[in-house]
């Protein structure tokens, strides 16, 4: 259960009000948060926050309800794009970067954090000036449970197509693996993607 502040409950209890969403990434293996970003210009607790995540691509949050009863730790997502129009960012460098996204809210006298998440880039797209995120919430690195939990084809092998758009995982083989089997097109030719590279 959140405890409140005298502040946080004033804000939620006000019929009018604001909402910030600021997001902080640290690239993974840096230690400390490479870039300050929002959906638009704001200062929060001293901290600039500069308008890189573009608004039209950020939907919220997809919170799931763990399935205790049948031991499914089901993960929340986030999908976002960061603005590249520039081209001075890497998709490449976000590859398990660390999202914490803040939902800051202000009534015109107070502004408090109401919520806050974490969740790891696990594929990023550079994709006409904007790197496309997609997010899960970072305790999935920390879960392991039972089959499938292998990595996403899309995460491995990104379609250039794009028209996929499902949630195949890879297969765990067991005995001889027979295609057909997901294909993934890359640059100039057809892909069929069998197992892990430990596999045959």
């Amino acid at each position: 259960m959140i405890t409140w502040t005298g502040n946080q409950a004033t804000i939620t209890a006000a019929e009018s009000k604001d909402i910030h969403w600021l997001f902080e990434i640290t690239k993974s293996g840096s230690g400390s948060v490479d870039h300050y970003w929002s959906t638009k210009n704001h200062t929060f607790d001293s901290q600039a926050y500069t308008a890189k995540i573009l608004p039209d691509s950020f939907d919220s949050i997809t919170l799931r309800r763990s399935g205790a009863e049948v031991e499914i730790q089901a993960p929340d997502d986030l999908t976002f794009s960061i603005d590249n129009a520039d081209g001075s960012l890497t998709d490449s460098d976000y590859i398990d970067a660390q999202v914490h996204v803040k939902q800051i809210q202000d009534d015109g006298t107070n502004e408090e954090i109401i919520r806050q998440w974490k969740f790891t880039i696990v594929q990023p797209k550079e994709v006409y000036g904007e790197i496309k995120c997609e997010c899960v919430d970072f305790l999935q690195q920390y879960i392991k449970g039972d089959h499938p939990n292998t990595p996403l084809v899309s995460t491995i092998f990104p379609d250039d197509t794009e028209d996929v758009g499902d949630d195949l995982c890879i297969p765990q083989i067991f005995g001889t693996a027979y295609i057909p089997l997901r294909s993934a097109y890359i640059t100039d030719g057809r892909y069929y993607l069998l197992g892990l590279s430990s596999h045959t």
